[in-house]
């Protein structure tokens, strides 16, 4: 976008506009930390659906959209069917993603339980104590499937609100407009005694989040290597579950809440930023991004393209047979 020329450059072009090329960068970063880029985030995440399901159309339509969308009857039907197609893609991802991340946990916690945790059992209590490790090794990955076993994929009610919002913005494009509440950045009221409150009130559920799990480890016999490892996979599958949660409300209009969530939302929600903030912090040192990409992730690609790839040689073999 700044050097639109840039990667149809030769070797020699490159050399004059490498300092160009790092203001850009330079730039581009100060853009992405500027105060306004969460907030615009989240506005444009609730405005997006109807237009990913009208690129969709225009992607599957090229040739025929203008035919189409002049049928109001026909539109709806395509539409309808898109959104159907979306959704049952959206469920297969969703499933694969928790199939990936349970068995990628998994065999995680097992390496480190090998490494770590069983050397420290044996350096200060002189002896393995098993149940640690088997709870640390299938807690983690039983916690991911609860999190996301309820995970509800867009309906009919959901097609319904996409369909009325974009025949909204085809046919009445203007009166669409009007109904739009336009970006703005809200500023918060000065109610220092309130947030104060609230902050309070936060921090009692960290503490009790935490301090509930840290208490049960303990009188199961944790020992500190094992309830570091026991934290940290806990916050980083509730960081998974809930990224995996989001991704399956891609084309959703309006998001669903039940009666106990924002109960749930209380304690869970310091454990997700931990999580959060973990990740960040994992993503800043190369050691650790050396392990996980090198040593954890790239043997386990490796077999879930072998797993994936044996399933569609199973599936066009039974093919064959029909």
């Amino acid at each position: 976008m700044f050097d639109p020329s840039w990667t149809k450059r030769s070797w020699k072009d490159i050399a004059p506009t490498v300092q160009s090329f790092i203001t850009s960068i330079q730039t581009i970063q100060q853009q992405l930390d500027s105060p306004l880029i969460a907030p615009m985030g989240r506005y444009l995440r609730k405005q997006l659906p109807p237009f990913l399901l009208l690129r969709d159309f225009f992607f599957e339509h090229e040739t025929d959209a203008r035919a189409i969308i002049e049928d109001q009857v026909k539109f709806e039907e395509a539409l309808s069917a898109i959104a159907h197609q979306r959704y049952h893609e959206t469920g297969e991802k969703v499933r694969r993603a928790v199939v990936r991340s349970i068995i990628y946990i998994f065999l995680t916690k097992m390496v480190l339980a090998l490494a770590l945790e069983a050397p420290v059992d044996v350096l200060i209590m002189k002896r393995v104590d098993y149940l640690p490790l088997v709870i640390n090794a299938i807690f983690p990955p039983l916690l991911l499937f609860l999190i996301t076993a309820f995970i509800a994929i867009p309906g009919a009610d959901n097609t319904k609100r996409l369909l009325d919002r974009i025949k909204l913005i085809i046919y009445q494009f203007t009166e669409y407009q009007k109904g739009q509440d336009a970006f703005t950045l809200a500023v918060a009221r000065k109610r220092p005694l309130l947030a104060g409150i609230f902050s309070f009130v936060y921090m009692v559920g960290f503490m009790i989040s935490f301090g509930l799990i840290i208490f049960i480890l303990t009188n199961l016999h944790f020992n500190i290597a094992s309830q570091i490892i026991f934290v940290f996979f806990v916050a980083l599958v509730t960081l998974f579950a809930y990224r995996i949660r989001q991704s399956a409300k891609e084309y959703e209009m309006i998001e669903r809440q039940g009666i106990l969530e924002p109960i749930i939302d209380f304690f869970f929600l310091p454990i997700l930023y931990a999580g959060d903030f973990l990740s960040k912090e994992i993503a800043k040192i190369n050691i650790f991004i050396f392990i996980f990409d090198f040593i954890l992730e790239a043997p386990l690609k490796v077999i879930f393209e072998v797993i994936e790839e044996w399933i569609r040689f199973i599936r066009t073999k039974k093919e064959e047979i029909i």
